[in-house]
């Protein structure tokens, strides 16, 4: 019996063959390495991005995160007692371009770049507080200002 080799469909450090070009998932996708055994990589079309809108509710045990895809538009449900906000933006960032605007955009980056605990559980504490209902632009002002007067008792 002959056995066929099929190219990997995962990330690997080997050149494709030009079948199916490597994707840096650094960059989500974003990026083409620069050659392939078959010669320079089509630099793959932008992404759409789709609006988000994250909701948190309750659900099975085991199921932490519920996408639905809707055109332009993805629906996010999460439970917060298995998951929490900043991970559940980020795992849906894996499957899909999505945008909740710029001020959000930038808090789950800047999340996503945490290096500490406590930074990274205070992107996601601001971002559970959005998904409970509260508007993002209050939110966003009361972090803004919390910080600002504990820079001020610092007296930096």
């Amino acid at each position: 019996m002959k056995r066929t080799t099929l190219p990997r469909l995962c990330a690997s450090t080997a050149p494709s063959r030009g079948l199916i070009p490597p994707v840096d998932f650094q960059t989500n996708g974003h990026a083409a390495y620069a050659a392939t055994t078959a010669g320079p990589a089509a630099v793959p079309a932008p992404r759409e991005q789709a609006a988000a809108e994250f909701t948190q509710a309750a659900l099975p045990a085991g199921v932490k995160v519920m996408h639905q895809c809707e055109d332009d538009r993805l629906v996010v449900v999460y439970d917060p007692a298995q998951i929490d906000a900043l991970d559940a933006r980020l795992l849906s960032n894996i499957y899909v371009d999505y945008t909740e605007g710029e001020q959000l955009d930038r808090l789950r980056e800047m999340g996503r770049e945490a290096t500490g605990t406590r930074t990274r559980d205070l992107f996601a504490a601001v971002l559970d507080a959005v998904d409970n209902g509260d508007d993002a632009s209050i939110v966003i002002a009361q972090v803004v200002d919390l910080f600002s007067k504990v820079r001020a008792e610092a007296g930096e």
